[in-house]
């Protein structure tokens, strides 16, 4: 299995212990989940209730129908996010399990209109983007122990895989959509029991892959497939309620174009944002090679991100003891953090983590609540608290900077082998291609490390080999123009 920065080190987990904290859950203004509030609707609910807008809400054809761009989003994302998971739990020695969620938007409020003495309400529910919102993740060998010899070991604790990293946030987002695409989802999903149905196969497909004995491309097409079935199934059963199925025909649909992109492998390009020429007569070959650097780079890069959550919440919580979070208490925090900031490129590294600039975050806090959270934040006995932060986050960056230069090391390696070339032979065309000089030792240090491959070094070299540069460059929240 690669190497895993959570199973090295033990305390980088949020460990699971009894049932979630109520307080958890976010309220919109200080949600950190890429969630969608209700588009579609918002309108309308500003408005008179007219006789046109009246019968649009009573008739739930017309609201599927009004709704069907987000529903088709909603399906699409779910895809997409599935595909994720399957990328950050690939060969890695954890077995996982369907988690209690912990972070939901809320619910936009009922769409409730009168007219006359007549009123009609449209019930909205937070529908999940993905399949699996929450994982929990046990080490594999504790786990095999008590599965195969529950008498003699205990059940070993889980913990909640990559909280707060980008990709936890982002399974964690909703849609505000109409109640009933909450029932279609529920149509399709079954629950944690629901052997037949799609959240249990899905979570099959998560632990085959971190055996490695699925690809994530394979356990996608093998997601899309079992999904394609239960909504053939459900599509044709008269026991479904008829807008129900509509719904679950909007997903059928976006699934099965899904997995016509599965075929050609286009999909999974599109998702990790993988640039190949399809003439290519060896394209398949450069995504076998290509792949796997790019899942693990993408795994490490979000182990770094809930490493950094984790130390984040730990001062956090010394902060905060038992009381409640006062008003905008986690921006308050994240504006704290970025104050420590000792240059330009350490605030746009740190906007990347957080997914807001310093600018914004401080538009955003003008004219709201502040006092309390930051009379709380700012207290000098927790000064030592932020300044050990700091260190720690700058440590996790560096990390990640020297693991992101590994990447680009070890592809050029791979290309170079994929095209049979001898490292002389590289430096030659290099030479050739460039008219600039290059020894087959440095070649020897570019594939070890020990020279780093930068921005103007990877473009050529990415030219040499005849790919996209983005290969090379993965995105990560710590990556930069120059590096």
């Amino acid at each position: 299995m690669v190497k895993c920065l959570y199973a090295s080190d033990p305390k980088n987990l949020f460990v699971v212990n009894g049932k979630v904290d109520r307080r958890e859950k976010f309220v919109l203004s200080e949600n950190e989940t890429s969630s969608v509030t209700d588009m579609i609707f918002a309108t309308i609910r500003q408005t008179k209730a007219s006789n046109e807008i009246f019968d649009q809400l009573k008739d739930n054809r017309k609201l599927i129908q009004k709704s069907k761009e987000m529903i088709e989003t909603h399906i699409d994302k779910r895809i997409a996010l599935y595909f994720q998971e399957l990328v950050v739990c690939y060969d890695v020695p954890f077995h996982f399990e369907i988690g209690e969620t912990q972070h939901q938007a809320p619910s936009a409020p009922t769409l409730i209109k009168k007219k006359g003495s007549e009123t009609v309400k449209v019930p909205f529910n937070s529908a999940h983007s993905s399949t699996i919102p929450c994982l929990y993740a046990y080490p594999i060998k504790e786990w095999s122990q008590w599965n195969k010899h529950p008498d003699k070991f205990s059940k070993p604790k889980p913990f909640v895989y990559l909280k707060g990293s980008h990709v936890y946030n982002s399974q964690n987002a909703t849609l505000e959509l109409i109640k009933l695409v909450n029932s279609a989802d529920i149509s399709l999903d079954g629950t944690k029991k629901s052997v037949d149905q799609l959240r249990v196969k899905s979570i099959k497909l998560i632990c085959q892959v971190a055996r490695d004995a699925l690809t994530p491309q394979k356990a996608l097409a093998e997601f899309l497939s079992d999904a394609k079935k239960i909504l053939k199934s459900k599509v044709d059963d008269p026991k479904v309620k008829s807008e129900i199925r509509s719904i679950l025909k909007i997903y059928l649909e976006r699934v099965e174009n899904a997995l016509d992109g599965t075929r050609d492998g286009v999909l999974f390009d599109q998702l990790l944002d993988v640039k190949l020429d399809e003439e290519s007569n060896d394209a398949n070959e450069f995504r076998k090679l290509i792949y796997k650097r790019r899942f693990d780079i993408i795994r490490r890069s979000q182990e770094r991100q809930s490493v950094i959550a984790k130390k984040i919440a730990e001062v956090s919580s010394k902060i905060l003891g038992i009381n409640r979070r006062p008003p905008n208490y986690n921006k308050i925090l994240k504006q704290k953090v970025f104050s420590l900031a000792t240059s330009d490129f350490e605030r746009k590294r740190l906007a990347k983590l957080f997914c807001v600039s310093k600018e914004q975050l401080d538009k955003d806090l003008e004219g709201k609540r502040t006092a309390t959270a930051k009379k709380l934040i700012n207290d000098a006995k927790f000064t030592k608290d932020f300044e050990k932060l700091m260190r720690e986050i700058r440590r996790e960056c560096r990390a990640l900077i020297k693991e992101e230069f590994e990447f680009r090391s070890f592809i050029t390696r791979d290309l170079r082998n994929h095209k049979g070339w001898r490292q002389v032979d590289l430096a030659k065309k290099y030479e050739e291609k460039f008219n600039l000089p290059i020894s087959q030792p440095t070649i020897s240090r570019v594939e070890n490390t020990i020279k780093l491959i930068d921005r103007k070094l990877a473009i050529r070299l990415a030219s040499l080999f005849d790919i996209d540069p983005g290969i090379f460059f993965p995105a990560l929240f710590t990556s930069s123009v120059q590096g």
